[in-house]
């Protein structure tokens, strides 16, 4: 009885989170609601202005209406796994073909907050799913529009990291993309797509410290949606003082039993 005693309350002390989420391209674990807020207290979201019609719509800083409207964006962590949720009205099916057709950008990862993108996750390709480190300015993939006010040339938005480009990180991570469905938004008529993606925190090293935010856009850069979480801590397992704790009920355990012998 003692054994099973102190192995269940030093099994409760060091037992770690969960997943948080299932990847699935169902965002209904977030807690997502009809006008894309979440009932869940997720470490940061962005709703962006919910646009409708067609590709003559402006979306900023371009246009493309619903078709290339990014919508809402949402990032959790837990001690393990870094968590992304997307949901936009682009097409995931989209290739580039001329000037009426874009492809997905990836979700891009900025630490430190300057402007720049240190790490990817790409959204389509062979390696869709997997984190990517971003050397520079010549990893990357921009959009259209030039004078957005970021560090890089023309001060384009990066949208995407350059196939063949860019350093891939670990085996792991993993993305789902759902199928179209409706009843979101202003316009719930509009047709709505869902990206969930999670990736192990382990390989954004040290950077992980630091604070950062998640940006994805379209492949023309036409609308984009940014969210920047409070900064990450790395969660200690357990500590010295909870062991302690676990080592001080297992000797008094001990003594209550010899003295009713």
């Amino acid at each position: 009885m003692l054994i099973r005693t102190f192995a269940a309350t030093l099994a409760a002390l060091v037992a770690l989170p969960a997943s948080a989420y299932t990847i699935d391209g169902n965002l209904t674990d977030w807690g997502v609601q009809t006008n894309f807020t979440t009932g869940n207290a997720i470490k940061g979201h962005t709703v962006d202005t919910d646009s409708t019609g067609n590709l003559s719509q402006y979306v900023n800083p371009g246009w493309g209406g619903q078709a290339y409207d990014a919508e809402a964006l949402y990032v959790d962590y837990d001690s393990s796994k870094l968590y992304l949720a997307l949901i936009t009205g682009h097409n995931p099916a989209m290739v580039n073909s001329g000037s009426s057709s874009y492809a997905p950008g990836d979700f891009l990862i900025d630490f430190g907050r300057d402007g720049t993108f240190e790490y990817g996750i790409k959204t389509t390709g062979v390696d869709i799913g997997k984190l990517f480190k971003i050397a520079g300015e010549s990893d990357l993939k921009f959009g259209l529009f030039t004078g957005q006010g970021t560090p890089y040339t023309d001060g384009r938005n990066a949208v995407s990291i350059k196939d063949g480009h860019g350093q891939k990180l670990g085996t792991g991570g993993t993305l789902a993309i759902s199928g179209a469905f409706t009843g979101y938004g202003a316009y719930t008529g509009d047709t709505h797509y869902a990206y969930e993606a999670a990736i192990d925190i382990s390989l954004f090293g040290g950077d992980w410290s630091l604070p950062f935010d998640v940006q994805w856009t379209m492949q023309c850069g036409n609308d984009l949606v940014l969210a920047d979480p409070p900064q990450a801590t790395v969660p200690e397992p357990m500590s010295i003082a909870l062991f302690g704790i676990a080592l001080a009920g297992l000797g008094l355990s001990r003594r209550r039993n010899q003295n009713s012998c």
